[in-house]
């Protein structure tokens, strides 16, 4: 990690962190500043949006632990001021609440956002923030004028930060945010991704976090002289007020793994594995196969979230596949013709359907090419790759 990190007089390094909008995904990047100080990339700046805002404000204050208990805790009434009749394990605007939502949207001509402020006023350390030696950068929108802020924390007033960070997130459904008798809403609808806050500061090396919130993004500048790492969700963060305990415990883990993988610290396709792991999985099977071993594991539902020891994962692979095999073999003993094409592509959707290729593809090895196999090419894949696990156990 060192050479990856170092910095000297010839090469000096600016590294900035970017945080995009999308409200409780927000925990994503919760996992990813774990990862970040357990790298220990140099960060120097954080510009964020939204809560990509108000995280950054957290990263400069609050230790982890207290971090992910906020995210781990967060109950819908902290954030929004909202009646009953809504599911809090629900996103806010899922079919199931949006009606309730749009009440109470009406009722009080736009949502109060009187209890995010004492959240933020509960856990924020103003005086932290500002005797960081990290920068922090935030947008908002000013509605009457259409008009973007780009504000560093020397810009604002401490005393008027939490007014400023509350503007930055003042998702739509919210009253406008009134600082210094100007009128503001969510910074995404400007910027959502703010990378251009950094670069304009002298920022050489950017980890940008998208979270797959609603905004605009903007075209970034010098894009040519800087360089990028982009990290996304590997899979779904759900939705943008959604406080479900399990989704948000998910999303900061995720978060962590895909970041460490980003930089190195962590390997794999879909599952992850450390380096002396992984490698133990190259000493017995070449990278195709492994990402076959990958889709099955997939396919069988698997763990993901956690990081695999290469004979772990293969035996409980191994362990699945087993149980589901010996199901299909008891199924097919009786029947005189075993399952052909037609019948594979039927059992494709099913648990069944990799024993079924497995079988297949062990007494037809040249279908694994033919249009056949390139008809269902992660099955395919994963049946190549079971067939190489077995075969590699005979050895």
């Amino acid at each position: 990690m060192s050479k990856i990190f170092g910095n000297s007089e010839k090469h000096p390094e600016k590294w900035g962190l970017v945080l995009s909008g999308g409200g409780t995904k927000g925990a994503y990047e919760v996992g990813v500043w774990k990862a970040i100080c357990e790298l220990k990339i140099p960060i120097r700046g954080i510009a964020g949006t939204s809560i990509g805002a108000l995280n950054a404000a957290m990263f400069l204050c609050c230790d982890l632990k207290h971090i992910e208990s906020i995210y781990r805790n967060i109950n819908l009434t902290d954030v929004l001021p909202v009646s009953g009749g809504i599911d809090p394990t629900k996103d806010v605007f899922d079919p199931a609440n949006l009606l309730a939502v749009t009440k109470d949207f009406f009722r009080q001509r736009g949502l109060d956002n009187a209890p995010l402020r004492r959240m933020l006023e509960t856990h924020l350390d103003i005086q932290k923030i500002y005797a960081s030696s990290l920068d922090l950068g935030i947008v908002t929108y000013n509605v009457p004028t259409r008009e973007a802020f780009r504000l560093f924390k020397e810009d604002i007033e401490p005393g008027k930060l939490i007014d400023y960070l509350l503007a930055s997130a003042n998702f739509p459904i919210y009253k406008t945010q009134n600082v210094d008798g100007k009128q503001f809403w969510d910074g995404g609808l400007f910027d959502n991704m703010p990378f251009n806050l950094l670069i304009e500061r002298g920022y050489t090396h950017l980890i940008v976090i998208d979270i797959n919130g609603l905004g605009q993004t903007r075209k970034m500048e010098n894009a040519e002289k800087v360089y990028l790492n982009m990290i996304s969700g590997s899979e779904d963060l759900g939705g943008t007020f959604e406080f479900n305990p399990e989704r948000i415990a998910h999303n900061i883990a995720l978060g962590y793994l895909d970041t460490m993988k980003a930089f190195h610290g962590l390997f794999g396709n879909y599952f992850f594995f450390r380096r002396p792991a992984f490698n133990d999985l190259l000493t017995k099977f070449d990278l195709e196969t492994i990402q076959g071993l990958e889709k099955a594991g997939k396919l069988y539902g698997m763990e993901r979230l956690r990081i695999y020891r290469a004979e772990d994962f293969l035996t409980e692979l191994e362990n699945r596949y087993a149980e589901v095999e010996k199901q299909f073999s008891a199924k097919y003993a009786s029947k005189s013709k075993k399952p052909g094409i037609k019948e594979l592509r039927k059992l494709m959707s099913t648990e069944e359907g990799l024993p079924a290729a497995v079988q297949f593809f062990t007494e037809q090895p040249a279908q694994h090419a033919a249009p056949v196999g390139n008809a269902i090419p992660d099955l395919r894949d994963a049946a190549k790759a079971i067939i190489a696990l077995k075969n590699y156990r005979k050895l």
